[in-house]
C-alpha cells in the first residue's frame, strides 16, 4: 500500500519471494512515476498492481472530475509501465465516496477494502 517505496518495496518483494507468496500492491501514481523500475519489478515477479490514486487524497472531498483525474492518471501510468491496466482500486484511508465508486467502475476497476487495520501508519 502507498508504494512503491525504494526502501521498503524491495524488502517486501524479497520476503514474499522467500515464502512463495503473490500479493496485490496498491500504488500511488506520484510514487510510481518516480520509481517506475520498482513498478516493473513488482509486475515481473507476478504480483498484482492496483490503483491507489495519484496523490492519495481524501476522495470524499473531491468532485467527480477530480476523482476521475486521480484514477485515470494513475491507471494510464500503470498501464504504460506494466502493459496491464489495473482492475482493482482502493480509496486512500478507506474513504469511499459515491463519485469514487462510480468513476472506478466506469474505468473498469473494482473497489477493494480491508477488514484489519494494521495501523502501519501509526509509527
Amino acid at each position: 500500500d502507498d508504494g512503491p517505496d525504494p526502501r521498503h518495496t524491495p524488502t517486501v518483494l524479497a520476503l514474499l519471494e522467500q515464502h512463495g507468496i503473490r500479493a496485490t500492491f496498491f500504488l500511488i501514481g506520484e510514487n510510481a512515476v518516480e520509481h517506475a523500475d520498482l513498478v516493473r519489478e513488482i509486475a515481473a515477479r507476478g504480483h498484482h498492481i492496483a490503483n491507489h490514486t495519484w496523490t492519495h487524497p481524501d476522495l470524499r472531498h473531491l468532485s467527480e472530475a477530480k476523482v476521475r483525474e486521480e484514477l485515470e492518471r494513475t491507471s494510464e501510468l500503470l498501464h504504460r509501465t506494466t502493459g496491464k491496466a489495473p482492475t482493482w482500486f482502493r480509496a486512500p484511508g478507506g474513504d469511499w465516496s459515491p463519485a469514487s465508486l462510480k468513476v472506478s467502475a466506469e474505468l473498469g476497476m473494482r473497489p477493494m477494502a480491508w477488514s484489519v487495520d494494521p495501523r502501519d501508519w501509526a509509527r
